[in-house]
């Protein structure tokens, strides 16, 4: 069973449907004291938490998920755009190059 790594998260699942796998270097922790030495970890993300967060695999170990900074806002409003066709000019489409 796959269990998302945020502690935060209780989200887990049996399949990899959705989410992400990562190979991230794991700390070792050898009665209750943290060694300096890492080996090698799978860990798995929930969609949820693959959007709040990254994982850096160059960083060290212990530090390579990390909270996703927020998107700058856009100092203007970002509309859809809408394409409108006129009647009395429809467009003409070419299959020249």
């Amino acid at each position: 069973m796959l269990i998302c790594a945020i502690p935060e998260c209780s989200a887990s699942q049996r399949t990899l449907d959705s989410g992400n796998l990562h190979l991230i270097d794991a700390l070792i922790e050898v009665g209750g004291v943290v060694s300096d030495q890492s080996r090698k970890k799978y860990v798995w993300l929930c969609s949820a938490c693959s959007e709040a967060y990254v994982v850096q695999t160059w960083r060290p170990a212990g530090h390579q998920i990390r909270r996703r900074k927020p998107q700058p806002a856009l100092p203007f409003p970002v509309q859809a755009e809408t394409k409108t066709v006129e009647t009395a000019r429809p467009f003409l489409l070419s299959n020249a190059s």
